[in-house]
């Protein structure tokens, strides 16, 4: 560990053991998602006809995500959080840092949902238009957190 850097175990909220809730996410929240559930973070019933597709390497946890809902499967979000990451969710490191092949990927998804008939042709624009937005904002937090840590 660096000089300045933290370990993240202070960072671990402290919770009362026992004490756990589930709150429903909605269809449109995971469509609309930055993809806020990492696969190391999920737990899914062995039964779901859905899995990961073969040969996909960006974004293809949120496929399978919106297949699930897609298709009438619940999603639900465990409080108090049971896994943490101390890593950010886009432009840091690994596949994530590659913004470009992220976007496309999740564009190609959109698609994929469309042909699949999960989504009809004004939600799959929509969702590409809102998909283009984020990935604008992506670029920018990017570029000016990459522009602090030089200067």
């Amino acid at each position: 560990m660096l000089a300045g850097e933290s370990d993240g175990a202070e960072d671990v909220p402290d919770h009362e053991v026992g004490r756990v809730s589930a709150e429903p996410i909605s269809r449109r929240s995971i469509l609309m998602s930055n993809n806020f559930f990492a696969p190391s973070m999920m737990m899914l019933r062995r039964d779901l006809p859905h899995r990961f597709l073969s040969g996909r390497r960006h974004v293809d946890d949120h496929l399978l995500w919106m297949q699930i809902v897609c298709s009438g499967g619940r999603f639900e979000r465990l409080s108090p959080a049971l896994a943490f990451t101390y890593k950010r969710p886009y432009g840091e490191s690994g596949l994530s840092s590659q913004l470009w092949k992220m976007e496309k990927a999740e564009l190609e998804n959109y698609w994929l949902l469309r042909r699949k008939g999960h989504l009809g042709l004004a939600g799959a624009l929509a969702l590409g238009a809102w998909s283009l937005a984020k990935f604008a904002r992506r670029l920018l937090g990017t570029a000016l957190r990459r522009a602090m840590y030089r200067g």
